[in-house]
């Protein structure tokens, strides 16, 4: 059973390797209902409930927007920017790379050996 699918079926030159057109689909949902529900939400979801399984696929409105009026590339393009912001700052806030855990270097005790 496959769990990646694409948003687009067929992508524009130059987007075929793009992370931006995949999402993952678990359970039993119809692919098209899921699809669908991205751009059409069902009028029972809620406004903050939408905002969270947007913001949870790196979407938002506007790029609901380009997906539904067939703006493949635009929608591709944006969604590539929000992948690649919310990779870096995971990457960044895991790995601590602003953090400096080093002490500095005159709390070191360093022998020094006089004999020499």
């Amino acid at each position: 059973m496959d769990i990646v699918h694409k948003f687009i079926r067929r992508e524009p030159d130059g987007f075929a390797a793009h992370a931006a057109n995949r999402f993952i689909l678990l359970g039993e949902e119809l692919l098209d209902d899921a699809r669908n529900h991205l751009v059409n939400p069902p009028p029972s979801m809620s406004r903050e409930t939408r905002s969270e399984v947007l913001e949870s696929h790196c979407l938002d409105l506007k790029l609901c927007s380009y997906l539904a009026n067939g703006d493949s590339a635009k929608f591709l393009e944006g969604r590539q920017k929000a992948l690649t912001r919310t990779l870096t700052e995971f990457l960044t806030k895991s790995a601590e790379s602003n953090l400096e855990d080093t002490p500095p270097l005159d709390s070191l005790e360093v022998d020094e050996d006089d004999d020499i």
